[in-house]
């Protein structure tokens, strides 16, 4: 079968996805499914091989990340229980004032984001920009915009966000060394943002008469919902519980090579490494820090850790279903032949992933879905090139700067932001669709100036 058939058969698939995902509201794990099933027997797979390509597919991906994903969860159920994302959001606007208070809970956003989900992060600090509209008699977008761009920022570049931590698995990329690449990344991608949106929320906005409702009640308390008030330390446990898992594996990355082999240092070095580990470490902790702080009643622990599973498993479930999808587009050579195809463009690796996976993004919404479909059909080409783990790592997070961008109408990000900030749709447009594509295009400028400050390859 030639490659232009095979390319033909790749680009059909992804285009009856995104109909199945967008058009006729699939869920993206059947669609997935679905979408596997006729790729492989279209390309002349038997219905054999494509099962074994998918199950293999399936397990593989998800031994990889159905344990970081709920592990991941649970530490920000922890940070939600504890109301530490309050508590660290009035302690930075005590530190630089009321008057920088949405520079400070933009700061506060960054770091609950790391090992919290875009959505349960946008609902943690949305009583707190709602407290400090109040006060401040400020527009509420001022507070809404920076901070849910950069929840979504972090969300599409970072492990153990299901986007990131799955493309890393699909490349063979090691996460520590995605995330050594990728906090700094992102954290000038953030700074980058925030004068964006600067710029945006120069006007005023209107806003429902829901959301001026609770802009109004949230006034009448104090000018930050903090939490628990039996959890005075609380932002200083959110700080840990978000910082301890990045430290732990970064660590880990950089000791590695530098400590002598099967030594113990080398062996704690390599434990600390593994996003598994560092997150089973941090939870330890974090659940003997919460009991010192919280008076936890029987079952308190395991309500968070089964509210934390539920809330991904369908996550956890499409993740799974990417990774049937791409081994089939391996099996088959749909994908090499796709790759081969879009190698004519004359365009760099790194270039060809941020341009798909932005394309993906525009046209079906989920970041999760379009960087797994892209980590898919370029992982052929990807493995022919032999970069190094820096390239790849860089690879990996070019092709997130393009699952953040140019979020509008078919992502729930959108509806989120929107519904919750009380804009309309045209007004959601002129703010997040233009804030989510300056942060892509922002992202993948730094990362292409590392792609080559490193070295071409």
């Amino acid at each position: 079968m030639n490659s232009s058939y095979l390319a033909l058969i790749a680009t059909s698939g992804v285009l009856v996805l995104l109909l199945l995902i967008t058009r006729l509201r699939v869920p993206p794990f059947l669609a997935l499914l679905a979408v596997s099933v006729m790729v492989g027997l279209i390309a002349g797979m038997s219905p054999a091989a494509v099962l074994t390509a998918m199950e293999s597919g399936l397990g593989g991906t998800m031994g990889h990340v159905a344990l970081i994903i709920p592990l991941g969860a649970i530490i920000g159920k922890m940070i939600e229980y504890c109301g530490g994302a309050a508590d660290l959001a009035q302690l930075l606007s005590e530190k630089v004032g009321l008057q920088r208070a949405a520079l400070a809970v933009t700061i506060a956003a960054f770091f609950v984001g790391m090992p919290v989900f875009f959505e349960v992060s946008v609902m943690m600090l949305m009583p707190v920009m709602y407290g400090l509209a109040g006060t401040t008699h400020r527009n509420l977008i001022t507070y809404t915009l920076p901070v849910c761009t950069v929840l979504l920022i972090v969300h599409g570049l970072l492990p153990p966000h299901p986007g990131a931590a799955t493309t890393s698995a699909l490349l063979g990329v090691d996460m520590g060394r995605v995330l050594l690449w990728g906090v700094p990344i992102a954290a000038l991608t953030s700074v980058a943002l925030w004068w964006v949106t600067l710029f945006l929320t120069r006007r005023e906005y209107s806003l429902s008469e829901t959301v001026v409702r609770e802009i109004r009640l949230a006034a009448k308390k104090p000018a930050v919902n903090v939490g628990s008030a039996s959890v005075p330390s609380a932002a200083r446990l959110t700080i840990f519980l978000v910082l301890a898992p990045v430290l732990l594996i970064l660590g880990g990355t950089l000791l590695v090579p530098v400590l002598s082999p099967r030594s113990i240092p080398w062996s704690l070095a390599s434990l600390s490494s593994s996003p598994v580990i560092s997150l089973l470490t941090t939870i330890g902790l974090g659940t003997l820090l919460l009991r010192r702080r919280v008076p936890l009643q029987a079952g308190t622990v395991q309500t968070i850790v089964g509210e934390a599973v539920q809330t991904v498993a369908m996550v956890v479930l499409i993740t799974g279903a990417g990774g049937a999808f791409a081994k089939v587009l391996i099996t088959s050579g749909v994908g090499s032949a796709l790759a081969q195809s879009l190698a004519k463009l004359g365009l760099p690796i790194i270039g060809l992933g941020f341009l798909l996976t932005m394309l993906l993004r525009a046209l079906q919404g989920p970041t999760t879905v379009a960087l797994i479909t892209a980590a898919g059909i370029l992982s052929p080409a990807i493995q022919g090139l032999h970069l190094d783990s820096n390239h790849l790592a860089l690879l990996c997070i070019a092709m997130g700067t393009g699952g953040i961008a140019c979020s509008h109408v078919n992502d729930a990000g959108f509806w989120i932001f929107t519904r919750l900030s009380g804009l309309g749709i045209r007004d959601g447009l002129r703010t997040w669709t233009v804030a989510s594509c300056a942060a892509g295009l922002a992202g993948y400028s730094l990362t292409l100036a590392a792609w080559y400050a490193i070295g071409r390859q």
